[in-house]
This record gives C-alpha cells, structure tokens and sequence, in this order.
C-alpha cells in the first residue's frame, strides 16, 4: 500500500502541480508534520483543494489506462478441480 501512496503522491506533485499542504493531506499526513507550527493557526482541512486534486489524480490515471488498453493480456481463469 505504502507504494501506491507514494506514486499517487509523486503524481500529484509533479504531473499535477497540487500543493504541497494538498498532497500530505491526501497522504494522511498529520496536521503538525505538514504544517509545522502554523498548524496552531492553520485550521483548514482544505477539502475542496482534495477533492479537486482526486478527480485530476482519477482523470490522469484513467487517461493513462486508455491508452494503454491495447496492450493488456487477458488471463486464463484458474481451474476449479485444483
């Protein structure tokens, strides 16, 4: 799982330009490790900014996904007598 996140998190930075504040809220990051002390301050949960950069992130994958469609090999089902 660790790796998803960290290529979902990889794209948003530099295929999607998304804030850094953005992405480690996505990420799960704690309020006090992205923001440090302006945590204290700062209380914006910065919902629509995440829900923006998920429906760019779910665009840009299924873009990929499209274009890649003629390349997937189907796989035979397992057998039910194993």
């Amino acid at each position: 799982m660790h790796d998803l996140r960290r290529s979902v998190r990889t794209h948003l930075s530099e295929e999607l330009a998304v804030a850094e504040p953005v992405g480690q809220a996505l990420t799960g990051h704690s309020r006090k490790t992205r923001l440090g002390q302006g945590a204290v301050y700062d209380r914006s949960t910065r919902l629509p900014q995440q829900r923006d950069a998920l429906n760019r992130w779910a665009n840009f994958f299924l873009g990929r996904l499209n274009t890649r469609a003629d390349r997937v090999v189907p796989l035979k089902a397992a057998s039910a007598n194993k």
